[in-house]
Parts: C-alpha cells; sequence; structure tokens
C-alpha cells in the first residue's frame, strides 16, 4: 500500500469512527418549546411537551436526526407533564393541567377516553402490566384508577390519604405506588386493602424532626422489589427495599433544590444478562446527567447534556446497548445509545 493510500484508508476509517460518535446520540425534533415528560415503547419514543402535544419518534434509524412518526394533539388544552404507554404498545396515556387525563389508540391516533374526577390539575399517569388499568395522580391529593373497560369516566376507585400534591404514581399487579410533596410513599394493595406508608422525606433530610422534603419521582426495579425515589432539596435519590423499607443507597452529588427532574432505573442487556437494574441515574439542575452502580454505589457518569435543568429522562433496555433519553428546558432532546461506552 502506497503513502497516498494509506493516508485515504486513514481518513475513511476516522470519518466512520466520527459518524459512529455521531449515532450514539441522536436529536429528537418537532416540539415547540420544552419537552416534559417521555417515555419508551420498545425501541421507539413518546414525548409529551408544553406545546400540548405527544410526539412518537423512531430514534433508531441510522441518522442524527430522528424520524417523527407520529402526533397527537388536538383535546389537550395545557401543556402535558407526564406520558405513559401500555407493556403491548397499543395505548397511551397522557395528562396536564387539564384536571383529565386522555387515553390515545396508538395506532388509529384517536382518543378513545377521557379521565375525568380530579378535582384539580393532573401530574402523573401509568399503565397497569394487565394494560387494561391506568392510574393517575393529581394537585388534589388524591389518585385514581380507571378500568378502560367498563368506560367509567371517573373512575373506579380514589386512593386517598395524602397531605399535599402526588408527583409520581408506578403499578404492580396488584399493588399501586404513589409518591407526594409531603415526602411519603404509600403502597395500595388494592386486593387486600392495606396501606403502607414509608416517609422517605425525613430520610432524605437525615432529621426525623424536621419537616419531610419532596419527593420528585419514582421509579421500581423490573422485579418489583426495589424503588429508587428522587427527592427535592437536598438533592438524592435513594434505593429502598420494599420488603423491608430499608434504604439500600443513597447517592447524592447532583443539583436537585427546585425542579421536578425524574430519577430511572436503567439496565442495558450487554451488562445486565439477568434483566435487572443496574445502575440509577438522575438528572441536575446544572444541565447533568449522573449515573451510579446500583450495587456499589459507585458514579459511572456525570457529563453536561443541557444548558439548564433536566426536564425529562426515560431509560429502556431494548437492543443490547439500552437508549437513555434527556430533555432540558433549553428545548433540545436527545437519544443516546450506549451512553456509557465512552466512559467504561
Amino acid at each position: 500500500m502506497t503513502g497516498k493510500e494509506v493516508e485515504v484508508d486513514v481518513g475513511r476509517r476516522r470519518g466512520q469512527q466520527e459518524r459512529g460518535q455521531q449515532q450514539q446520540r441522536v436529536t429528537l425534533r418537532g416540539h415547540r418549546g420544552s419537552v416534559l415528560a417521555a417515555c419508551f415503547a420498545g425501541r421507539y419514543a413518546l414525548t409529551a411537551g408544553a406545546d400540548k402535544s405527544v410526539r412518537l419518534f423512531n430514534p433508531t434509524v441510522d441518522a442524527d436526526t430522528a424520524r417523527e412518526i407520529a402526533v397527537f394533539a388536538g383535546p389537550h388544552g395545557y401543556p402535558l407533564v407526564d406520558v405513559a404507554v401500555s407493556n403491548d404498545s397499543s395505548a397511551m396515556a397522557c395528562c396536564g393541567d387539564d384536571k383529565c387525563g386522555f387515553v390515545w389508540d396508538v395506532e388509529e391516533q384517536q382518543v378513545v377516553q377521557r379521565l375525568y374526577g380530579h378535582a384539580g390539575p393532573l401530574t402523573t399517569t401509568r399503565f397497569a402490566p394487565t394494560n387494561n388499568l391506568v392510574v393517575t395522580g393529581a394537585k388534589d391529593c388524591t389518585a385514581r384508577i380507571y378500568d378502560l373497560r367498563s368506560r367509567n369516566p371517573a373512575g373506579v376507585m380514589t386512593l386517598r390519604g395524602f397531605r399535599d400534591s402526588l408527583t409520581a404514581v408506578h403499578v404492580l399487579e396488584a399493588e399501586i405506588l404513589a409518591a407526594s410533596v409531603d415526602g411519603t410513599l404509600r403502597t395500595f394493595d388494592v386486593r387486600r386493602g392495606l396501606v403502607t406508608t414509608d416517609h422517605l422525606g425525613k430520610i432524605a433530610t437525615m432529621d426525623v424532626s424536621s419537616s419531610s422534603t419532596s419527593l420528585a419521582s419514582l421509579d421500581a426495579s423490573v422485579d418489583g422489589s426495589c424503588v429508587l425515589i428522587g427527592c427535592v432539596d437536598p438533592g438524592m435519590i435513594c434505593l429502598m427495599e420494599r420488603s423491608s423499607g430499608r434504604v439500600l443507597q443513597a447517592f447524592r452529588g447532583h443539583v436537585n433544590a427546585s425542579a421536578r427532574i425524574p430519577a430511572k432505573l436503567y439496565g442495558p442487556r450487554k451488562v445486565d444478562n439477568n434483566n435487572k437494574n443496574k445502575y440509577a441515574c438522575v438528572g441536575s439542575e446544572r444541565g447533568e446527567l449522573w449515573m451510579w452502580d446500583v450495587e456499589t454505589g459507585r458514579k459511572v457518569l456525570q457529563e453536561h447534556m443541557h444548558e439548564g435543568p433536566l426536564s425529562a429522562l426515560a431509560c429502556s433496555s431494548s437492543g443490547s446497548h439500552g437508549l437513555v433519553l434527556t430533555a432540558g428546558y433549553d428545548g433540545n432532546v436527545f437519544v443516546h445509545c450506549d451512553i456509557l461506552a465512552r466512559k467504561m
């Protein structure tokens, strides 16, 4: 090979490496304003925004910008603050300050049910694993359960006992978990009629005599044995064992003084063949994404992603490398593939 051929070959390989690095981060475009919530449906991403729309993207195409597949808009009168998708990806639920939630048929792109009954703006929504139940939480200090088969617009059950707004809900078979600004995590066993209360807010402040800090987010491990709780002021996320209420790990360092920044469990199959959650991740008001190993507590990532606080975070174990979506109040939305490759 001549010197010129070597130079051309090196240039070609360098170009391939640069394209590969670019393809590790895909940009999602389409929203006017900030994305306030996001979730994955397999390798597809759903984003809900201040522009009162939900958008469906395919972020895995071989391009720097993801392909927008569908836009769900029209009935929403206010910015959307949460979005969830059923396990079979056939239905999507979203909510905001409308005081009602919306359930969409994803394929038909039509609203199939409105979720009424709350006396205040909605803050969070999730599907049950069976796909036929939707749970919502709101600023009226209640959560509501809706059976999509009964078509009862006011829901089939109301969960009470909170002293402040709900920030997140999660559904595990017959149990509904709800986090609140009052600093508590409540678990409702709807079959047995039992309620368990964990005061995570007091653990976060390290002073049981002080007032509780707010709980900002909630996520559960794949097997349901642990929950990851995001706390506001001081910025901290806690990994708690549900059976004992014991805090297994407490992760600190990120800034979360006031914003509702979500924390998520993440486990790409490349490093997690047992389908468990290997990492805890959270955004920061300084625009950073932080990640820790949940077993050792070791920080594995601290990287600047956005100019200003993160507004949404979602994780998917789809594929061998996994996907992480970050959105910021700067209006940018990115999907990162194999985000830890350059750090590990």
